[in-house]
């Protein structure tokens, strides 16, 4: 297997279980903010969701793989564009790593 299969294969589908649980979509979602470790993973798994590249928050091109510092320098980047907004909703956390 090759190694982006894994999370190409499985992200989408656990993503849109947990929105699912949720009782929301992911056209509900205002901000998609996965671990920046790949951006053909990121982009692939956004893509699959059918979110919009104002959804899917890619901070890798600027920063690079900043491992655990990832998601918070993603929100900020949102937050310092003026683009988080109160009560918004937020999918991050979701470490796309396949096996």
């Amino acid at each position: 297997m090759r190694p982006l299969n894994g999370p190409l294969r499985h992200g989408p589908k656990d993503v849109r279980d947990i929105l699912k649980k949720n009782g929301i979509n992911s056209s509900d979602i205002d901000h998609f903010i996965p671990h920046q470790a790949n951006y053909r993973i990121i982009k692939a798994v956004g893509d699959a969701l059918k979110m919009t590249e104002r959804q899917v928050v890619l901070t890798i091109q600027k920063y690079g793989n900043t491992s655990a510092a990832s998601i918070p320098m993603a929100i900020n980047d949102i937050y310092e564009a003026g683009r988080a907004q109160e009560g918004g909703n937020y999918a991050s956390g979701y470490h796309l790593v396949g096996g």
